[in-house]
């Protein structure tokens, strides 16, 4: 049986080679400090051994909340493979190489955006309405050095020990459920009642 690391990579793997459209997105939730859940979408950048790479703006209430309580948890639903799952662990923030080269990899408009997060406004600030944020952008267009990634983005590694995962099946409508733990350096799977 394959441990919880391994049939993550394995499922994901699948769900990119299907071409699953949410195969590299993930839902990242932290909590606020009046102990409320926030949820975004974040876009994986690579799934390795034991980790699932992001990136994020170091700037961002998200990354505030993070700081303040260090609770979290990734989930996420591959509708092509009917696969969802719950993720937590440990998570350290980096600025790898392999950040920059995705970052120069991004068309014009999504470099704009995260340096009009860092230069104008932060992330989640309160516009007048989408109007400002165009002609804002406009405005730093001209000026803005697109070869030079925002000191404010970072990677976020996560190091599962903990994944839940539900696994639908075609044939006779039972989901395969099972909860993988990592307990002093091995992991102990169950199987539940899906």
């Amino acid at each position: 049986m394959l441990n919880g690391n391994e049939l993550f990579k394995s499922l994901h793997a699948e769900a990119v080679n299907l071409g699953d459209p949410c195969a590299n997105f993930i839902t990242f939730t932290t909590v606020d400090a009046a102990g409320k859940p926030h949820s975004r979408t974040l876009t994986v950048r690579s799934v390795k051994d034991s980790q699932i790479v992001v990136g994020v703006n170091s700037d961002s209430p998200k990354m505030h909340e993070l700081k303040s309580n260090h609770k979290w948890e990734l989930s996420g639903f591959w509708p092509v493979r009917m696969v969802q799952f719950r993720i937590r662990g440990s998570v350290v923030s980096s600025r790898p190489d392999s950040l920059r080269e995705g970052w120069k990899k991004k068309n014009t408009h999504s470099r704009l955006a995260d340096i009009y997060q860092a230069e104008v406004r932060e992330q989640s600030s309160i516009l007048e309405n989408r109007a400002q944020l165009l002609s804002e952008i406009s405005t730093l267009a001209e000026t803005a050095n697109l070869d030079a990634i925002p000191e404010s983005l970072i990677a976020l590694e996560f190091s599962p020990n903990f994944y839940e995962i539900w696994i639908g099946s075609e044939v006779d409508r039972l989901p395969d459920r099972t909860v993988h733990r990592l307990i002093d350096g091995n992991w102990k799977t169950e199987v539940l009642v899906p």
